[in-house]
């Protein structure tokens, strides 16, 4: 007995206590930016257009950066260089 040498892992996600009820919970394709507006939510907190920076409301209906461009383009995207960050912010 033990866990299938096929067998897959995939992260859980749990809000308990939420205040709100999600529109769709399962199989979302989401990435750790989506959970800042999302936790926000769950506390109570109201999001006009569900996105906060990249991203988007887990318990809305609006799609994820990930949903809309796929896990590939969004990773392209993020390890491009930016002027802004590297003068600005470092």
């Amino acid at each position: 007995m033990g866990i299938d040498t096929d067998y897959v892992r995939t992260p859980y996600n749990c809000f308990i206590n939420s205040v709100v009820e999600p529109v769709n919970n399962k199989n979302r394709l989401f990435s750790t930016i989506d959970m800042y507006p999302t936790m926000l939510v769950a506390m109570g907190a109201s999001i006009e257009g569900n996105r906060l920076g990249l991203g988007t409301n887990l318990f809305s209906d609006k799609k994820t950066i990930m949903e809309e461009i796929g896990f590939n383009e969004l990773n392209n995207e993020v390890q491009k260089t930016s002027r802004f960050y590297d003068y600005t912010i470092l």
